[in-house]
């Protein structure tokens, strides 16, 4: 059964069609990336779909309406890693990610076996176990994006939306995530990511939505979605593209004529 459907949805910002009859799936085993210029509508897409934005159309969560669904169990089937990392209170870093808990538990029980397993898995994951007594709000940029990424896998949804979570990491942890990513899928679950990183996006995700003006531009496998030509008409800028036996490798190279 597909995870996410989503059929001919649209989002309007007063005047501004940000996004214009999107369609598009996710299936179970999926990582599938979400790319596009500055201000083309990825994070909107994104939060559409988790109903933080008034939106028409159809968005369907395997199989069920999403908007008839209750909260709780909708956080039990998507997990959300947002762009902003600010964290509102000196919580802990193991406390911010046992709050990826609260969907499978009732009012203020103490945490299960299940639970503490849970928060523990995550947090080896991401690599933040050494971080669990520090505060988030003393932790550099990367080490929150980690902290609140295994808050998000510790939710043990079916889908996880991330929007950008390769954002202020180094190469080798932007690879240790996706890797992950591709860890997740490999065990049935599923993963929706917006990215601006082209060349993380050609070697990780299965299958990409290239927006452009709202509209989805190009969607298929990376090979198909990346050519020169489509960068260079969607991003403005020339691209090296060739395929090499770890995969398609992107290396965007200068500006080119304004799209």
């Amino acid at each position: 059964m597909t995870l996410l459907h989503v059929r001919n949805l649209s989002v309007s910002r007063g005047p501004r069609q940000v996004l214009d009859r999107i369609t598009a799936t996710v299936e179970p085993g999926e990582v599938v990336g979400v790319l596009g210029p500055n201000g083309v509508g990825k994070t909107t897409l994104l939060a559409s779909i988790l109903g933080l934005v008034p939106s028409s159309g159809t968005i369907e969560l395997m199989g069920r309406p999403a908007g008839l669904i209750p909260a709780k169990e909708r956080a039990r089937l998507v997990s959300y890693l947002p762009q902003a990392r600010d964290a509102a209170w000196p919580m802990t870093a193991e406390m911010i990610v046992a709050l990826g808990r609260l969907p499978h538990g009732t009012g203020l029980r103490a945490p299960t076996r299940a639970d503490s397993d849970a928060v523990e898995r995550a947090m080896q994951a991401t690599d933040v176990t050494h971080l669990r007594s520090r505060p988030i709000s003393q932790l550099s940029g990367g080490e929150k994006t980690r902290v609140l990424l295994a808050r998000t896998l510790a939710q043990d949804a079916a889908l996880i939306v991330a929007d950008e979570p390769a954002s202020g990491l180094d190469p080798a942890q932007q690879i240790t995530v996706l890797r992950l990513f591709r860890q997740l899928a490999a065990s049935g679950r599923s993963v929706l990511l917006s990215l601006h990183e082209l060349h993380l996006a050609a070697m990780w995700c299965d299958r990409l939505l290239l927006l452009s003006h709202g509209s989805i531009a190009a969607e298929g496998a990376p090979a198909d979605v990346l050519t020169a030509e489509r960068i260079a008409e969607v991003y403005g800028c020339s691209a090296h593209v060739t395929e090499s036996p770890e995969g398609l490798i992107v290396v965007p190279l200068e500006q080119s004529a304004r799209r």
